[in-house]
């Protein structure tokens, strides 16, 4: 509704109307109209187009993520010494967290909000335009603290190119690496035990007023990453069960602000991928806040659960690819996607 007075315009909407949460990935509706036909999407920011099973993935993973339900997971003892030390003070915080079991995840939950102390200890609050400080600092001592107690994943940081990503283009470009192709990250999470890109990591910005069109490009620049490196581990088994190779999948974490949401990339069929939003967190940038590293502890939680399931996954692939388990040809990942 729009309405003029005098030289003045005042446009109103609804309530029910334009609801969403703030520092999501967005994309436009004009790219939206291109990319669909190669991917199925749901993300909280963009819900209408998605097919209806992709939709009842995402509701699922809503549910999963208010339940905190990857947390209850790890056991009951975990989940109450989250719910403890968010409420601890932060006179007696140091000193309590000395009482917490010496358990990998609750490891992992320690070293973050001991670095979590140490920032809420700066002098003076994260400059304009300075993207990279806030990301050092707030982010990644969290995915370092994650990978190395879990010692599941491994990490390298700024600008980083994913290992083999290119390698999907050589085809379709003659066997010419084109450098139009490749995109640096700002992080990558690899799996210690596998060749994979596992966790792709970008930062659109912290209190710069471009962030929205940086989001609207990494969006764009997230989704070919994530394709892009699921394509190269999926060429590595064209022998394999094209059934196993659909539940094998990769993700994005687009920091936007002070917020991570976690994406989903798997293939859905062999035009398609599908791309469902898994969880999002924001991180705390005072004391006062502590209370919502509840849901960065279930973000991380269910990556735990994730490389649990995908060890299985990438086991009988091997498996499969290797003839130790019998496939029909009509049953292979060559068959559908060559």
């Amino acid at each position: 509704m729009t309405v003029v007075k005098e030289k003045n315009v005042y446009r109103f909407q609804p309530p029910a109307k334009h609801l969403i949460s703030p520092h999501k990935p967005v994309i436009q509706a004009e790219d939206l109209s291109v990319v669909r036909c190669y991917f199925d999407i749901c993300v909280s920011t963009c819900e209408s187009v998605a097919s209806d099973e992709t939709k009842a993935e995402y509701e699922a993973m809503m549910q999963e993520e208010k339940n905190l339900q990857s947390l209850k997971n790890l056991g009951s003892d975990v989940m109450d010494w989250v719910a403890r030390i968010v409420n601890w003070s932060e006179k007696d915080m140091f000193k309590n967290l000395g009482t917490v079991p010496d358990l990998p995840f609750l490891n992992f939950v320690k070293f973050t909000i001991v670095d979590f102390l140490l920032n809420c200890m700066r002098t003076h609050i994260y400059n304009q335009n300075d993207e990279r400080t806030a990301y050092c600092e707030l982010f990644i001592p969290i995915f370092k603290a994650f990978g190395n107690t879990t010692k599941k994943l491994n990490c390298v940081w700024c600008e980083k190119k994913a290992k083999n990503s290119d390698y999907v283009w050589l085809v379709s470009n003659n066997f010419a690496k084109d450098k139009g192709s490749l995109k640096l990250l700002d992080g990558i999470g690899r799996l210690v035990d596998k060749e994979l890109n596992y966790l792709l990591i970008e930062s659109s910005g912290f209190n710069n007023p471009n962030v929205l069109s940086h989001s609207l490009n990494d969006t764009l620049k997230n989704m070919k990453s994530g394709s892009d490196n699921l394509k190269c581990f999926v060429s590595n088994y064209k022998n394999a069960s094209f059934s196993t190779m659909k539940k094998a999948r990769v993700y994005t974490c687009h920091i936007i602000q002070n917020k991570m949401t976690l994406v989903r990339y798997k293939i859905k069929s062999a035009s398609q991928w599908q791309v469902v939003e898994c969880r999002s967190a924001s991180t705390p940038l005072s004391f006062s806040g502590i209370i919502h590293y509840t849901k960065v502890f279930e973000l991380f939680a269910f990556l735990l659960s994730d490389m649990t399931e995908q060890d299985r996954i990438f086991h009988q692939l091997e498996m499969e690819s290797l003839g130790l388990v019998q496939v029909p040809q009509d049953e292979t990942v060559a068959h559908f996607l060559m």
